[in-house]
């Protein structure tokens, strides 16, 4: 969590900032400003983060946080922002609080996993071998080599399709 000023200059953190960036809130760079930060600035999101300094409740993200040299330890960092606005009696913004939500290690999963799945296409698009993937139910994905010996395109082959070029009496067997 981090607090700012109306005017977007960091005013408190908690120790879950220092975790999560690597940075204690000292260690702030002088002259820091969340309304001139590059970095959600080179993502798009500052027209959303100025829209909470206005009085907006917003969300942004994902953002992805690597910047050795300017942010703490320059470890790769992704999170969501949720930015709410804190106003007085009067309805002034008093300052904006920042809640922080750490996506890294889903987004390192989900990357890891399209990397894998990437490899797994391109092993079944490759081989000659009859490779297809099935749910709990029996339907299929798709099945490369079948679609290659029988002509029938990836729509046909799903689900139950792939039966349909088996000869009517296999099919039951099959």
């Amino acid at each position: 969590m981090v607090v700012y000023h109306p005017d977007g200059r960091a005013w408190a953190a908690n120790a879950a900032f220092t975790r999560l960036f690597g940075l204690r809130f000292e260690d702030v760079p002088p002259g820091y400003n969340v309304l001139t930060d590059p970095e959600l600035e080179r993502h798009g999101a500052l027209p959303f983060v100025r829209r909470a300094f206005d009085g907006e409740v917003i969300r942004v993200g994902p953002i992805h946080y690597n910047s050795p040299g300017r942010y703490g330890r320059g470890q790769e960092t992704w999170t969501y922002g949720h930015f709410f606005p804190v106003r007085d009696q009067q309805g002034r913004i008093q300052f904006v609080v920042v809640l922080h939500v750490d996506l890294t290690d889903h987004i390192k999963v989900e990357r890891d996993l399209r990397v894998a799945n990437g490899r797994y296409r391109a092993l079944v698009d490759a081989t000659s071998a009859m490779v297809w993937s099935t749910d709990a139910s029996g339907l299929v994905d798709d099945m490369p080599a079948w679609r290659r010996l029988t002509g029938q395109t990836r729509d046909e082959v799903r689900g139950h399709g792939w039966a349909n070029a088996l000869h009517p009496e296999d099919r039951e067997r099959a």
